[in-house]
């Protein structure tokens, strides 16, 4: 049995279940009589930006706006690239156009919104701070290992339009959601800050783990599916399903499946991301245990800092780790385990995916 070609595929099954282009066909309100007004924004914009403007014909006025590397031009929205994680002055600028064309909609009119994960960055309008001291601090609590609605708590609090403030400029216009979720738990009102102050999800972490469920079943592979919203520190997570694994029992081929988002306190200076570092702490705790594979990845197709997804652990990782030169304990507490990785050729890299569900995390025992 190729363990690591099994989990590259069921990785495909993965990225296949998280097209937001189908889930936002199918929950598209009907137009309104008076006008439409659209944002698509985050980073699965483009999927989003074509299925509205299938069903709508190009009647409307729109803006999409995705992080670099994100983008599609979907006419006839206007289309924008802006800074992530990380707002910028051309976050602003593009957030000033999005507040006029919903402040523009008055009675009979629609103002439709297609959020995804990203938008906490790339929707920026600071209130009580400037640009600067917002920058500064979304690093810090991005470094700090504290969880997504965390952050964008304090997000809120400092944005003249997250935390439903956008949606309330459109009033009296009718307001219309549609979510693909990146956040842990799902709360409508975490995914991009909610600009809208909520709305429906039409796609989450859940849905993908379910299709690689029944994809490893149909291969007559036993699952334990965790769910999708597995939080905390992505090496204190390493440790729990290493525990799993050593205490498995069962028959196998047996798949363990977990979504969700972990989160890393960085103290190191080395690159990497949160689901290259489960992988790097999950192979130290497995020790090498024979025929245990692992694949994390993040859906959005970047992990951390590094350019990959994430990250592939086997059986040899410790030993191709030493045969390298490379003391894994020092990568882990340098943060490091983007170099570490590709160092041993287990990085994974996909590109951007353009959607975001959250993290894929599978620990194949054969």
């Amino acid at each position: 049995m190729d363990a690591e070609k099994i989990l590259k595929d069921l990785m495909d099954v993965a990225r296949q279940a998280a097209d937001p282009y189908p889930a936002t066909l199918k929950n598209l309100p009907n137009p309104p009589q008076g006008k439409l007004f659209i944002l698509s924004c985050g980073k699965a914009a483009g999927p989003m930006g074509y299925a509205a403007a299938g069903k709508y014909k190009g009647r409307f006025d729109g803006i999409l706006v995705a992080p670099t590397g994100y983008l599609d031009l979907v006419l006839p929205f206007r289309c924008f690239e802006g800074g992530h994680p990380l707002p910028s002055p051309e976050n602003v600028r593009l957030t000033t156009q999005v507040v006029a064309g919903v402040k523009a909609l008055g009675e009979g009119d629609m103002f439709l919104a297609l959020i995804s994960g990203g938008t906490s960055a790339l929707l920026c309008s600071p209130l009580g701070v400037t640009l600067a001291e917002k920058i500064r601090i979304t690093e810090e609590l991005l470094k700090s290992g504290a969880e997504i609605a965390e952050i964008n708590r304090v997000r809120k609090k400092l944005s003249a339009v997250k935390g439903g403030k956008l949606g309330k400029m459109a009033h009296p216009a009718r307001v219309e959601t549609l979510l693909v979720s990146d956040v842990a738990g799902d709360d409508p009102a975490v995914i991009g800050s909610g600009p809208t102050g909520g709305g429906k999800i039409i796609l989450k972490s859940d849905d993908m783990l379910a299709a690689v469920q029944k994809a490893a079943l149909q291969q007559g592979i036993s699952v334990s599916n965790l769910g999708g919203a597995v939080t905390g520190e992505a090496s204190e997570v390493a440790k729990d399903h290493a525990g799993l694994v050593k205490g498995y029992y069962g028959r196998r081929p047996h798949l363990i499946l977990s979504g969700g988002e972990t989160s890393v306190t960085v103290t190191g200076n080395g690159r990497g991301g949160r689901n290259s570092e489960y992988a790097l702490a999950l192979a130290i705790a497995l020790e090498g245990e024979a025929g245990v594979y692992a694949l994390s990845l993040d859906s959005d197709g970047h992990d951390g800092t590094g350019p990959h997804a994430g990250a592939v652990v086997t059986p040899e990782t410790l030993e191709g780790a030493k045969k390298a030169g490379f003391d894994p304990e020092k990568s882990l507490k340098n943060n490091d385990s983007g170099g570490f990785f590709k160092a041993l050729s287990g990085l994974i890299i996909t590109g951007p995916t353009r959607t975001n569900l959250n993290d894929l995390r599978m620990i194949l025992m054969i």
